[in-house]
């Protein structure tokens, strides 16, 4: 049989990293609000600002999944080798995707707090919503991917920019993808620190 092209294989390992990634990996990794919801109130006491805190609380869940999908990457890489420029370029997705990812989930907890560990009704149909929306986004992030290569393919091929990609609508389609990503990474975390921001936890009734 003949081997497989290692490059799609690296896709379909950089794609299903992604899915779990959505899915999965932020109900693994809560070192954020959701861990510190009885700590909010100490927060806002704190001689910081709203970004700061947000970036904060951020910073610990992000980097564990980093790490984590680097050596899966690499892992991948390392038993079908791909050229340098893929393997670079999915690991410059990472901090913007993660940042995305999990600005999202304390978003949506700060909205709707409740305690780890927390059982009912209310607690069940809350993450059956949240899993359900989460899957409908990365449908919905598959036909934004499918959008931009089109777009980019095109976007190589105009004069302006023929200088800067050469007609590569490769590098076109991951450059448009990585400032979609970071854009939507700074937006939900711009929001969130406008939700931690508003967050009353006097008023607040945790589940």
């Amino acid at each position: 049989l003949r081997e497989r092209d290692p490059i799609p294989t690296f896709a379909y390992v950089s794609a299903s990293l992604g899915f779990y990634s959505l899915l999965l990996l932020p109900a693994a990794l809560k070192f954020d609000f959701r861990r510190d919801v009885d700590r909010l109130g100490m927060f806002k006491l704190l001689p910081a600002s709203p970004q700061s805190v947000v970036l904060g609380q951020l910073a610990t869940p992000v980097g564990i999944a980093c790490a984590f999908q680097i050596g899966v990457l690499y892992f991948a890489a390392a038993v079908k080798p791909v050229p340098i420029g893929y393997l670079l370029g999915a690991t410059a997705f990472l901090v913007p995707m993660n940042l995305l990812i999990f600005a999202m989930e304390n978003t949506i907890f700060l909205m709707y707090p409740y305690r780890l560990n927390q059982e009912g009704l209310e607690v069940f149909l809350r993450t059956t919503l949240t899993f359900t929306a989460k899957s409908l986004l990365f449908s919905a992030a598959l036909v934004a991917v499918f959008l931009l290569s089109q777009w980019a393919h095109d976007l190589a091929r105009v004069t302006l920019f023929r200088s800067v990609f050469g007609s590569n609508h490769h590098l076109a389609f991951g450059l448009t993808m990585w400032l979609s990503v970071a854009a939507a990474a700074a937006l939900l975390t711009w929001l969130l620190s406008r939700v931690y921001d508003r967050h009353d936890v006097c008023l607040d009734r945790i589940a």
